[in-house]
């Protein structure tokens, strides 16, 4: 982890992820990183804005890439190494896989829950709407479909529970989401 900051917010998404939104606690968190509650008042006012920084670090932070030039291709791409990266990170620290569906579930439970999260996310959507959906239909990469259209079903893709319904690995999962977000590009690629 890079700083004291990093490892609270790393390590209470993963509380978030085990324990769910409801019954991850300040001392649960302390506790298991091993510090006191105070400390992490210091970085933090209160839960609330913790699990809000903490999902919006993990949910679209560690997403964000510089798309200022580059194609829908490589921002695809881009999204995929750091959905790898962020997953085996937040392994790591969990001791185990994470679980996809958990992953997935949280972030809806948290966009219903709370509003600076819903607006960060629409923020991050209209950015990409903006930079690489406009860029891409202009430089022919793409088809001349709706933004709407497009955002929706690569949404509908990375939130993806079906695959879930046979209790497959989380490895499998991570990988059926990918392929299905490479697919819809190919389908989509002018």
């Amino acid at each position: 982890m890079k700083n004291t900051k990093d490892l609270i917010l790393a390590n209470t998404f993963v509380l978030l992820l085990k324990k769910g939104y409801d019954s991850v606690s300040i001392s649960d968190i302390a506790a298991k990183i091993g510090m006191s509650r105070g400390l992490i008042y210091r970085y933090f006012d209160d839960k609330s804005d913790l699990i809000f920084e903490s999902c919006k670090k993990f949910f679209l932070e560690e997403f964000l890439t510089d798309i200022e030039e580059i194609s829908l291709e490589q921002c695809i791409e881009q999204f995929i190494k750091n959905l790898k990266r962020v997953i085996k990170m937040l392994s790591e620290i969990a001791g185990e896989t994470i679980d996809v569906l958990k992953y997935n579930l949280l972030y809806a439970e948290v966009l219903m829950r709370d509003a600076r999260l819903k607006n960060s996310a629409r923020d991050w959507t209209l950015y990409l709407k903006k930079n690489v959906l406009s860029r891409a239909k202009k430089s022919g990469e793409i088809k001349n479909l709706p933004d709407t259209f497009i955002q929706n079903v690569f949404l509908d893709i990375l939130s993806r529970v079906s695959y879930f319904h046979k209790e497959p690995s989380a490895e499998y999962c991570i990988k059926a989401i990918i392929n299905d977000i490479r697919i819809f590009y190919k389908l989509i690629r002018a």
